[in-house]
């Protein structure tokens, strides 16, 4: 049975060719899918991550509200970091 050329001459070495194909193409689509989700994943960890880190002024206020500061550090800190 000859289809456009695909016939009786090509045999297994044409279904090979063919099976190599599906295998690149599945594997290509599959890390593509596996790329995105990681992708999705890591944008999501990096913006909850900075979301928990406080700022320097947050800090700051925690440390006086703790009474690790006396005032006057206190606002002698504040005034360096506002001055950068």
């Amino acid at each position: 049975m000859d289809w456009h050329g695909w016939g009786g001459g090509t045999g297994w070495l044409g279904w090979l060719g063919i099976g190599l194909m599906m295998l690149i193409f599945w594997g290509l689509l599959f890390m593509a899918v596996a790329w995105l989700v990681r992708a999705a994943g890591s944008s999501h960890a990096n913006i909850s991550a900075q979301a928990a880190r406080p700022n320097p002024q947050q800090i700051l206020d925690e440390r006086l509200a703790r009474g690790e500061l006396t005032e006057e550090e206190y606002v002698r800190r504040r005034d360096l970091l506002r001055a950068r």
